[in-house]
């Protein structure tokens, strides 16, 4: 569940008169907050989904995936094999380039965006399919 700031805002000042009210402490003053930069990066997990089973994975070119078989998983996991592909295809790209212009040879233009066109078509059936699904139909609701 996600709270917005000003939701948040308000929790903590509400607690915070809480704890100043409740308590007959001599010292009025806030609690402090200290503002870190600590962050925390959580590195998916490959789904071990495939085109054979997961109907959203289908190949754009083969037309559109059979809906009446998609659930809740299979968006979920079809969305995440979908991301993390094309952004492997984008360091392919990025090291293709690299390659190319560490041997003094100029990329050319079909030749290093043809991949990356093909993983962003892929990326895009995925996410329209299930955000689709998820608009116009209670697909998505029904294996909760």
């Amino acid at each position: 569940m996600l709270i917005s700031t000003t939701a948040a805002t308000r929790c903590l000042a509400r607690s915070w008169l809480a704890s100043t009210a409740s308590s007959s402490a001599v010292s009025h003053s806030p609690p402090v907050r200290h503002n870190s930069q600590h962050r925390v990066y959580l590195l998916p997990e490959v789904p071990p989904d495939t085109a054979a089973t997961n109907p959203l994975l289908r190949h754009h070119r083969d037309g559109l995936a059979h809906l009446d078989a998609v659930t809740e998983r299979n968006a979920f996991n079809g969305l995440g094999k979908a991301i993390l592909e094309f952004e492997a295809a984008i360091g392919a790209v990025e090291d293709r380039c690299q390659e190319m212009l560490g041997e003094g040879v100029t990329p050319d233009f079909d030749a290093v965006f043809q991949p990356l066109e093909e993983a962003k078509c892929q990326f895009e059936a995925v996410f329209l399919t299930v955000h689709m699904l998820h608009m116009a139909t209670d697909t998505l609701d029904r294996d909760r």
